[in-house]
């Protein structure tokens, strides 16, 4: 059990940097508040779950690749895409620790929903429009 929550906290340190821009979104824009419920819902989900005997943790392989795409395209991504590779590591780590599996497709969904990307998907999907007005 130490070794999973130190292994989930050393995940946790080396992505500091989506979490310093999660937290001046959050602060941001009241439109993303809506996210933290999405991440708490998760958070009771896994309370309340049963947790698998096999915590192995050779199967680590998968959040392994997807830190190291991070840190590769740390520079090149937007902080959203950012968030999305951490939040699906996050996910999978969580995942292989407390059920055995290296992916749970309900986890990441509420991860990915837990992202504060109304204003980015509103801004995008304006975006046609605004050109269809100009012409």
């Amino acid at each position: 059990m130490k070794r999973s929550i130190s292994l989930i906290v050393l995940q946790l340190a080396a992505l500091w940097p989506v979490w310093r821009w999660y937290a001046g979104r959050i602060n941001d824009s009241s439109d993303d508040m809506l996210c933290l419920l999405a991440l708490v819902t998760a958070a009771v989900l896994l309370w309340r779950s049963k947790a698998t005997a096999d915590r192995s943790t050779s199967k680590l392989w998968l959040p392994c690749v997807l830190l190291l795409v991070y840190a590769l395209t740390f520079a090149f991504l937007l902080p959203l895409a950012r968030g999305v590779i951490a939040m699906t590591s996050i996910a999978c780590t969580i995942s292989i620790l407390r059920f055995g599996r290296s992916f749970q497709l309900w986890l990441l969904g509420l991860f990915c929903l837990g992202l504060p990307s109304i204003p980015a998907l509103q801004f995008f999907a304006a975006i046609p429009y605004a050109f269809l007005l100009l012409q």
